[in-house]
């Protein structure tokens, strides 16, 4: 998910701009920096002697802004909790796995995602992309947490992860975590209702047109919150972090995954990058096996290093130009896959390269992914957040939702505004009133 409220007008314009080489005025990216974080923005990976990627062996926090030192948080406070109920189904404390020896923290089913600013990066990663993590997590993905001391908790058990975010500087709309719910907990009141014979309770129907299964299963992948009062978390910031986050969820009416291969609610936009950011030339992959041939950015002369993990490799080797638009194997969008990457102007304000065939990108009327949001600031304290549902808003440059609708939660996502991001957040959840 990605607010287009924190863009500007020139940022849009910028991807138009930027389509060639020549003298870019950037500054180089450090080799150290790479090493640190092989995906950054407009990095060129780097390879060890045996053609290996070189990639850090555990997650590492390379300093932001200027680089001061954390002074940790202050006593917490728990009072916020005495008039709520946590759900203990649905909730994301990020600690270590204690069934599995030497095991680490990972936020499962979380990813992250940033507004591709040039020199800019962002971690964690996922688990998988760190070789000293293998083995010594359960999830089948996740970003990496961050081993923390004194971690907050107010029922006397430790607390001894947190996830992590650091990564800029960001100046185009920032950056974020997203953690789509999932399949339903069983024998939980989360669970939509069974299906009916051709939609299921959210009104989404339950093929894809031709009758055909759809190629992902999230538009069935959504939890009824409507028993619940709000979404409550912990969190603080680094000395160096913006202080911004916003909190948004997404539900059928603005779930751009929900209305995958059916737009049943709202329609589907999605831009692209046809040009290679790090300067390198759009050329065919040798390592992918595809008919037609796979374009990513990488040099034909130093070749590409083996990258185990596929969400890695498309961080490091992004697909450009024939093969902006296509999608991974991994995550298959039948929805943009025969489309072209090219730049379209809507009412001479928004400017970008979008997927698309022979119709337009649809306009800010009909667009998915105007989620519920609600925005607060940060400190360098600990402290718990409780945000009623009622709170929540949408920003307004996609389609109008008539309300928001707790039936068919899909995600929830930590957004970053423009600039240093700093960001621990610790135990999220749900919850209810105790007198409601």
């Amino acid at each position: 998910m990605k607010v287009e409220h924190w863009l500007t007008g020139a940022a849009l314009s910028l991807a138009a701009g930027c389509a060639g080489g020549g003298n870019t005025g950037l500054v180089g990216i450090p080799d150290a920096l790479v090493a640190e974080v092989p995906w950054i923005n407009g990095g060129v990976a780097l390879r060890n002697p045996d053609g290996s990627l070189v990639t850090p062996n555990l997650p590492l926090f390379p300093p932001v802004g200027t680089g001061a030192p954390d002074p940790g948080s202050a006593p917490i406070d728990c009072s916020p909790l005495a008039n709520i109920q946590l759900s203990t189904l649905a909730r994301v404390d990020f600690e270590a796995d204690p069934t599995l020896a030497g095991s680490v923290g990972v936020g499962p089913a979380f990813s992250s995602y940033d507004d591709g600013t040039y020199g800019a990066y962002r971690v964690t990663g996922d688990a998988s992309w760190y070789p000293g993590l293998t083995g010594l997590y359960t999830a089948s993905f996740g970003l990496a947490a961050e081993q923390i001391s004194n971690g907050p908790s107010c029922d006397g058990q430790p607390n001894n992860w947190a996830m992590h975010v650091r990564g800029g500087r960001f100046n185009y709309y920032g950056a974020g975590m997203e953690h789509p719910l999932g399949a339903c907990p069983i024998d939980s009141d989360f669970c939509p209702p069974a299906p009916g014979a051709t939609t299921d309770s959210a009104g989404f129907p339950l093929t894809a047109p031709g009758n055909v299964p759809y190629a992902q299963p999230a538009p069935h992948e959504y939890w009824d919150l409507s028993l619940y009062d709000g979404i409550t978390f912990w969190a603080r910031i680094g000395p160096d972090g913006t202080d911004g986050l916003l909190i948004a969820l997404q539900d059928k009416f603005t779930s751009d995954a929900l209305n995958r291969q059916n737009n049943t609610f709202c329609q589907r936009i999605k831009t692209c990058t046809p040009y290679c950011e790090n300067y390198a030339p759009c050329t065919v992959s040798p390592i992918d096996a595809t008919t037609p041939p796979t374009y990513r950015c990488f040099d034909p002369v130093a070749g590409m290093a083996p990258v185990v993990e596929p969400a890695e490799f498309e961080e490091i080797y992004p697909r450009c130009g024939p093969s902006a638009c296509v999608s991974p194997s991994y995550y298959v969008d039948p929805d943009f896959d025969e489309t072209t990457c090219k730049p379209y102007e809507f009412s001479g304000k928004q400017a970008a390269y979008y997927c698309y065939g022979t119709e337009p990108p649809p306009d800010e009327s009909n667009r998915c992914e105007d989620g519920w949001v609600v925005s607060i600031n940060l400190t360098t304290d600990w402290q718990i957040y409780v945000v009623p549902f009622g709170d929540f808003r949408q920003v307004g440059f996609g389609k109008p939702a008539p309300y928001m609708d707790l039936h068919s939660i899909y995600e929830a996502a930590f957004e970053f505004p423009v600039g240093n991001v700093d960001v621990y957040v610790d135990n999220v959840t749900f919850y209810k009133n105790n007198n409601p």
